[in-house]
């Protein structure tokens, strides 16, 4: 079906990402990792071409983790590190020390492995994350969208790289459809859950990996339906002083309201109809 698939060739990438430190070299990689130039094809992750490239994904991930030396770009944590380095990031101090703290323990005792460096250029350089305010080119902050295909992009060359080792080279991302309008798709694919696969992370929060909605943890304080889960519903009002949640008829006064000439005078507010959860 033409909505479990997309394609991708290289144009489909803005040529000005090509400028983003992803320096990973064909001497890390092996040229075969960049050299493509045929299209390819990337498939919803529950379709069934999907769920045969996350196993591919499973196994390189597994390779990553286990079987390629930390301070190797091709390793998990150095790709992990290259979006987010767990720990304090900000202020922009903190930010700093963390990624000193991670290279130290990585690089410990070999300040001039190259690998280094370039971990140094790459590593926690998503746009979302620690950003110095002193940075001149602080405007990248608007190149999030561009870093984050580029980012996807190599690190799918990355994992290509690492099966082509073991003989299987049509691998691609698959993409998790969401907003598919399927209901099954709103839970994160099986893959991720099963505690035996390398996919699956522990310390994600406990209701993702039991398969709840990607739309559980915020429901709409307006919408009655989505509290059948009686812990939904006390999680979400337990901060209301008014202990509810909002009801529709609720909101057609504050419009009239507002619309009306008795908001004449008002001007750049927010009137927050939340049962005091705000002020609370």
């Amino acid at each position: 079906m033409a909505d479990d698939r997309t394609t991708i060739t290289r144009r489909t990438l803005m040529t000005a990402a090509a400028g983003i430190g992803t320096a990973l070299s064909s001497r890390d990689l092996g040229n075969a990792a960049f050299a493509q130039t045929a299209t390819r094809t990337r498939y919803n992750a529950t379709s069934p071409r999907g769920r045969q490239m996350l196993a591919k994904y499973a196994k390189a991930v597994d390779i990553m983790k286990n079987k390629v030396a930390e301070g190797d770009p091709r390793h998990w944590n150095f790709q992990w590190y290259t979006h987010w380095i767990p720990g304090p990031q900000g202020p922009w101090d903190d930010a700093l020390a963390t990624k000193r703290r991670a290279l130290d323990r990585v690089y410990a005792g070999r300040p001039s492995d190259p690998h280094r460096a370039l971990a140094q250029a790459m590593w926690d350089t998503c746009q979302m994350h620690g950003a110095d305010p002193s940075d001149p080119n602080l405007f990248q902050l608007l190149f999030f969208p561009p870093w984050h295909r580029l980012f996807v992009y190599r690190f799918e060359e990355i994992v290509r790289a690492i099966l082509k080792t073991e003989g299987d080279d049509d691998f691609t991302l698959p993409y998790w459809n969401y907003l598919g309008g399927e209901v099954n798709n709103l839970s994160i694919p099986l893959e991720f859950r099963d505690p035996a696969s390398p996919l699956f992370v522990a310390d994600r929060v406990e209701q993702v990996n039991a398969g709840a909605r990607i739309d559980w943890d915020n429901p709409g304080e307006l919408n009655e339906a989505a509290f059948a889960d009686p812990k939904v519903h006390e999680r979400l009002t337990r901060d209301i002083p008014a202990r509810r949640t909002g009801r529709l008829e609720e909101i057609g006064p504050l419009a009239v309201f507002l619309a009306g000439r008795g908001s004449d005078f008002m001007t750049g507010q927010t009137i927050f109809l939340d049962g005091g959860h705000t002020a609370a």
